[in-house]
């Protein structure tokens, strides 16, 4: 261990901890803690597509970019672009 065990004298011994009991506080009880976050967070997405409800839909993914086909994107992405950069 990092820090050595001590008891104060007319405590009772303390044992030292195993491996697994290591390796469980370190690693176990994290992931199970981001387990139960992840499935909180899931559980109204979940409720909702049971119901038959559905997200919003985009019309077009590159939208977000201000490009409305995918030829704006090919340039906007690979610069190719007859405008000048102060007009971009």
């Amino acid at each position: 261990m990092l820090v050595p065990l001590r008891t104060l004298p007319g405590w009772p011994s303390v044992e030292e901890p195993t491996v697994l009991m290591a390796l469980f506080v370190m690693v176990g009880l994290p992931l199970v803690a981001l387990l139960i976050i992840f499935v909180l967070g899931m559980v109204p997405r979940l409720i909702a597509r049971g119901r038959g409800e559905t997200a919003p839909e985009i019309d077009h993914p590159l939208s977000i970019w201000g490009v409305s086909t995918p030829e704006e994107y090919h340039q906007l992405s690979a610069g190719v672009d007859d405008r000048r950069a102060i007009e971009r």
